[in-house]
Protein backbone atom coordinates (compact mmCIF):
# COMPACT_ATOMS: atom_id res chain seq x y z
CA UNK A 1 0.00 0.00 0.00
CA UNK A 2 1.14 3.00 -0.52
CA UNK A 3 0.40 6.38 0.83
CA UNK A 4 0.74 9.57 -2.15
CA UNK A 5 2.39 12.91 -0.30
CA UNK A 6 1.79 16.23 -1.13
CA UNK A 7 4.54 18.48 -1.96
CA UNK A 8 5.26 20.76 0.72
CA UNK A 9 4.00 23.79 -1.31
CA UNK A 10 0.66 22.31 -1.29
CA UNK A 11 -0.91 22.64 1.57
CA UNK A 12 -4.59 22.99 3.12
CA UNK A 13 -7.44 20.90 2.29
CA UNK A 14 -9.23 19.60 -0.70
CA UNK A 15 -12.98 19.72 -1.25
CA UNK A 16 -13.60 16.23 -0.77
CA UNK A 17 -11.71 16.67 2.85
CA UNK A 18 -14.00 19.93 3.91
CA UNK A 19 -17.20 17.91 2.56
CA UNK A 20 -16.74 14.96 5.15
CA UNK A 21 -15.71 17.04 7.55
CA UNK A 22 -19.29 19.40 7.72
CA UNK A 23 -20.86 16.26 6.99
CA UNK A 24 -19.23 14.65 10.45
CA UNK A 25 -20.13 18.30 12.14
CA UNK A 26 -24.18 17.65 11.07
CA UNK A 27 -24.64 14.34 12.56
CA UNK A 28 -23.18 15.22 15.79
CA UNK A 29 -25.00 18.81 15.59
CA UNK A 30 -28.04 16.90 15.33
CA UNK A 31 -27.32 14.44 17.80
CA UNK A 32 -27.07 17.54 20.41
CA UNK A 33 -30.19 19.08 19.01
CA UNK A 34 -32.05 16.42 20.23
CA UNK A 35 -30.33 15.74 23.64
CA UNK A 36 -31.46 19.38 24.13
CA UNK A 37 -34.99 19.42 22.99
CA UNK A 38 -35.17 16.03 25.44
CA UNK A 39 -33.86 18.25 27.99
CA UNK A 40 -35.75 21.07 27.64
CA UNK A 41 -39.19 18.31 28.01
CA UNK A 42 -37.88 16.83 30.77
CA UNK A 43 -37.26 20.01 32.81
CA UNK A 44 -40.73 21.08 31.56
CA UNK A 45 -42.31 18.11 33.14
CA UNK A 46 -40.43 18.34 36.38
CA UNK A 47 -41.45 21.77 36.91
CA UNK A 48 -44.94 20.89 36.25
CA UNK A 49 -44.45 17.68 38.61
CA UNK A 50 -43.27 20.06 41.56
CA UNK A 51 -45.74 22.57 40.64
CA UNK A 52 -48.17 19.99 41.33
CA UNK A 53 -46.47 18.42 44.54
CA UNK A 54 -46.77 22.18 45.95
CA UNK A 55 -50.17 22.49 45.49
CA UNK A 56 -51.32 19.44 47.22
CA UNK A 57 -49.30 19.93 50.06
CA UNK A 58 -50.97 23.76 50.30
CA UNK A 59 -53.88 22.28 49.99
CA UNK A 60 -52.99 19.37 52.90
CA UNK A 61 -51.61 22.19 55.34
CA UNK A 62 -55.25 24.39 54.64
CA UNK A 63 -57.22 20.95 55.46
CA UNK A 64 -55.08 20.46 58.37
CA UNK A 65 -55.61 23.58 60.02
CA UNK A 66 -59.73 23.43 59.01
CA UNK A 67 -60.32 21.32 62.36
CA UNK A 68 -60.82 17.31 62.24
CA UNK A 69 -64.63 18.09 62.60
CA UNK A 70 -64.67 20.43 59.55
CA UNK A 71 -62.70 17.97 57.01
CA UNK A 72 -65.22 17.59 54.00
CA UNK A 73 -64.16 15.96 50.37
CA UNK A 74 -64.23 18.47 47.22
CA UNK A 75 -62.72 19.83 44.16
CA UNK A 76 -61.36 23.36 43.15
CA UNK A 77 -59.10 24.38 39.69
CA UNK A 78 -56.17 26.27 40.45
CA UNK A 79 -53.77 28.03 38.33
CA UNK A 80 -50.36 27.70 39.82
CA UNK A 81 -47.30 29.26 38.42
CA UNK A 82 -48.83 29.89 34.97
CA UNK A 83 -50.12 25.84 34.16
CA UNK A 84 -54.14 24.97 34.80
CA UNK A 85 -54.36 21.97 37.65
CA UNK A 86 -57.40 20.08 39.08
CA UNK A 87 -57.53 19.70 42.55
CA UNK A 88 -59.45 17.16 44.11
CA UNK A 89 -59.19 15.82 47.46
CA UNK A 90 -61.24 12.98 49.95
CA UNK A 91 -61.74 11.98 53.72
CA UNK A 92 -62.06 9.07 55.08
CA UNK A 93 -63.41 8.65 58.53
CA UNK A 94 -61.78 5.74 60.80
CA UNK A 95 -59.06 5.32 58.56
CA UNK A 96 -56.67 3.26 59.18
CA UNK A 97 -58.10 3.59 62.78
CA UNK A 98 -60.76 4.40 64.90
CA UNK A 99 -61.00 8.37 65.37
CA UNK A 100 -58.77 9.25 62.42
CA UNK A 101 -59.34 10.38 59.41
CA UNK A 102 -56.83 10.41 56.07
CA UNK A 103 -57.06 12.68 53.68
CA UNK A 104 -55.96 12.06 49.84
CA UNK A 105 -55.09 15.22 48.07
CA UNK A 106 -54.68 14.58 44.14
CA UNK A 107 -53.47 16.92 41.56
CA UNK A 108 -53.58 16.25 38.28
CA UNK A 109 -53.06 18.20 34.84
CA UNK A 110 -52.61 17.69 31.27
CA UNK A 111 -55.44 15.01 30.93
CA UNK A 112 -53.10 12.38 30.89
CA UNK A 113 -53.59 9.64 33.93
CA UNK A 114 -49.82 9.36 34.42
CA UNK A 115 -49.90 13.29 34.88
CA UNK A 116 -50.93 13.56 38.61
CA UNK A 117 -49.30 13.46 42.20
CA UNK A 118 -51.33 12.43 45.06
CA UNK A 119 -50.28 13.26 48.73
CA UNK A 120 -52.14 11.60 52.09
CA UNK A 121 -51.70 12.14 55.41
CA UNK A 122 -53.39 11.06 58.60
CA UNK A 123 -55.33 13.46 61.47
CA UNK A 124 -56.70 12.79 64.86
CA UNK A 125 -58.34 14.93 67.19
Amino acid sequence: MSVALRPADQRGMTVLEVLQTMTLLAVGLLGLTSLTLGTIHGNADASRLTSAAVAAQDKLEELRAAGFDQLAEGTDDIIFTGVPFARSWSVCSDCPIAGAKELAVTVSWGGAASDAVTMRTIVTR
